[in-house]
């Protein structure tokens, strides 16, 4: 067992006496029944925690517990608690083993002015982890207020005068118990949390540049109620800027599907100067049987287009479909503006590039109608050249009846 464990029991078998103090000795008075089941355990558990004299410190009820160094292994006794203040303030922890006279306080006491000294060695250990520089004696602080820098030292030394006079001590142990355990909590938001509470320091005091380390204990559940609201505002940032990322990527991965889809399609338009080489070929062809091979050919490149852009269509619709199904929940956000116009805008800009690339590919579909049906314009008038001409005064002739029975 540990001295920790031994106090810890003689705590509970001591609990509920009385003590007072007689020269360099702490006397406990306990109950007669207390004494008579204990005696042996209390003498073990004080040889066990390093007192020398345990064996003969039992007289009738009372434990005589000497105070003076040289009776103790390692002096852990206090006549009482402005003493132990005296001998710990300028330490960087609370002992973790004492026994307190008048009143009678163990580590496992309650004791209104043990927690108010526990404040102090907690802030200690939050500006140990905070502070631009720090050692036992003092904290410094570089803070900056509307375009303006300025330094705080706090100096780690209080009078007992000035704990005492901490109030509400139950609620700010609990309080600054809870903040040192959060700020040490050790995961990714570790360093911002530590800027979070730096920032609330500031933000309590920064009317009052000439703060000292009293105001800050004093100020503990100020402090504390502002670093809640800013560490909710980081929150709620980090949770801003991760959905802004995901619209980043989602801009990307779409931008990136139209690129594919629009490379693809400019692949199937080359076909078009095949067509005109075939058409070429058209001007040199004296045998029908060629021509129509010919026109055979124009006719498979325009159809071979048609049915590539057709998909090209159903598969932009379907990733148009998409690009609306995921942003529409984040226009949702309605308490953030950011996040909403952000979304609303990259929505806007892929769908406008949907759009342009459906209309290109239309200008594929005509050029290919165009090298078709002009082919096939030529054949006719190079195999029945007469038919064709008469056909076209024919044509020519009617359109300008029309024309002048309307006009």
């Amino acid at each position: 067992m540990t001295i920790a464990d031994d106090l810890s029991r003689l705590a509970q078998i001591i609990n509920g006496a009385s003590s007072r103090v007689e020269a360099s000795y702490t006397v406990i008075s306990l109950e007669e029944s207390i004494v008579i089941v204990n005696s042996s355990e209390i003498i073990r558990l004080l040889q066990s925690i390093g007192y020398k004299k345990a064996t003969n410190c039992i007289e009738k009820n009372e434990i005589w517990l000497d105070r003076q160094a040289s009776s103790w292994d390692d002096p852990i006794i206090y006549e009482n608690v402005e003493s132990f203040w005296s001998r710990v303030n300028t330490q960087n922890s609370l002992p973790k083993n004492y026994i307190i006279g008048t009143p009678l306080i163990l580590p496992t006491s309650k004791n209104e002015s043990i927690e108010k000294i526990h404040i102090f060695f907690m802030w200690k250990d939050i500006l140990s982890l905070i502070a631009d520089h720090h050692n036992s004696d003092c904290s410094v602080l570089f803070f900056t207020n509307d375009d303006k820098s300025y330094t705080v030292e706090l100096t780690h030394f209080l009078q007992y005068s000035e704990i005492n006079l901490l109030s509400n001590s139950s609620l700010k142990y609990e309080i600054i118990k809870e903040l040192l355990d959060t700020i040490k909590i050790n995961d990714l938001h570790k360093s911002e949390r530590k800027l979070v509470i730096r920032s609330a320091i500031n933000e309590v005091f920064k009317a009052n540049g000439t703060f000292n380390f009293f105001d800050l204990l004093n100020s503990t559940e100020h402090v504390r109620k502002k670093y809640d609201e800013l560490y909710e505002i980081y929150t709620k940032r980090f949770s801003v800027n991760k959905i802004l990322n995901e619209l980043d990527e989602k801009n990307l991965e779409f931008t990136s599907k139209i690129n594919e889809f629009i490379s693809s399609n400019q692949t199937k338009a080359l076909t078009i100067p095949g067509a005109l080489i075939a058409a070429g070929g058209l001007v040199k062809a004296n045998e029908t049987t060629e021509a129509i091979l010919i026109i055979a050919g124009l006719w498979m490149i325009k159809k071979v287009n048609y049915i590539s852009i057709e998909i090209f269509h159903e598969t932009f619709d379907n990733l148009r479909s998409r690009v609306e199904s995921a942003f529409d929940k984040y226009l949702k956000f309605e308490e953030n503006k950011e996040i909403k116009d952000n979304a609303d805008s990259i929505k806007s800009s892929i769908i406008g590039l949907i759009d342009k690339a459906k209309k290109r590919m239309k200008t594929v579909k005509y050029l290919a109608s165009a090298m078709f049906y002009g082919g096939l314009i030529y054949v006719g008038y190079k195999q029945f050249p007469a038919f064709l001409e008469k056909s076209a005064v024919n044509l020519f002739y009617f359109l300008c009846n029309t024309i002048s029975k309307h006009c």
